[in-house]
């Protein structure tokens, strides 16, 4: 498992120096990635007793949107698996 995680971060590491630009370390790289985070936001209900959840990125510095955007996950919460039986709130 470790070396398989690490090879998935080095992979990640050449895809932001590529695409992004990025200059840092695997670790630097994991703790700017680590500030990009997904809010789950209630919002107003569709019937009685079910609220509706949407997901939005938070707010984040410049040089992260840069980097997000580089590697193609400023949308991903738009295309989250959906499991029968398993949500936020279930």
């Amino acid at each position: 498992m470790c070396v398989i995680g690490y090879l998935m971060s080095a992979i990640l590491l050449r895809e932001a120096r590529e695409k992004a630009g990025f200059q840092g370390s695997m670790d630097t790289l994991l703790d700017r990635l680590g500030n990009i985070r997904l809010a789950a936001c209630m919002g107003p209900a569709q019937k009685r007793g079910s609220r509706k959840v949407v997901y939005k990125i938070e707010e984040m510095e410049e040089d992260e949107r840069q980097l997000a955007e580089a590697l193609n996950i400023t949308e991903e919460h738009y295309r989250r698996p959906k499991i029968k039986g398993f949500g936020v709130y279930t």
